[in-house]
């Protein structure tokens, strides 16, 4: 994914030029195979992951659900231009989700203490990026209660 497509991503939206050339300096790229676990449940999180390209289903590991259960539950599918990983960065907390490359899934990986630096140092830029995770997430949250009530 070229620098132009990545600065018109969601995750990315309202940054200037100089903002994006920041977390890309700070940013690697990294590469997945079909069926390989990017994010294990419960392991600490470490990064903020965007998709460059590839798919990767979210699921709740059977053996972390409060029922009883012998299959994983799939939350979501995310695509080109999606992030995860956000919900450990947000809540300081080990990974809820399992989350698995279905296709060669290309990364960015966007480590979270150089992430907190780089918002304490400049304000607008963590502020533009804080609003955008919370718009993403809002979406996902309002699309997974329509498929809950879809299916009730």
């Amino acid at each position: 994914m070229q620098r132009e497509r990545i600065a018109e991503a969601k995750l990315f939206a309202g940054l200037t030029a100089a903002q994006l050339e920041r977390l890309l300096a700070i940013s690697s790229e990294v590469t997945y195979l079909p069926s390989e676990v990017i994010i294990a449940a419960a392991e600490p999180g470490a990064h903020i992951y965007f998709i460059m390209h590839g798919r990767v289903v979210v699921e709740l590991e059977a053996s972390r659900l409060q029922q009883v259960t012998p299959d994983n539950l799939e939350l979501a599918i995310l695509r080109d231009g999606d992030v995860f990983g956000e919900i450990s960065f947000l809540e300081k907390k080990p990974r809820t989700a399992r989350i698995t490359a279905i296709d060669e899934v290309k990364v960015l990986r966007i480590p979270n203490l150089e992430l907190d630096k780089i918002f304490e140092e400049d304000g607008r830029l963590g502020y533009l990026v804080m609003r955008n995770l919370a718009t993403i997430l809002s979406q996902r949250l309002l699309s997974i209660g329509f498929r809950l009530r879809d299916n009730f």
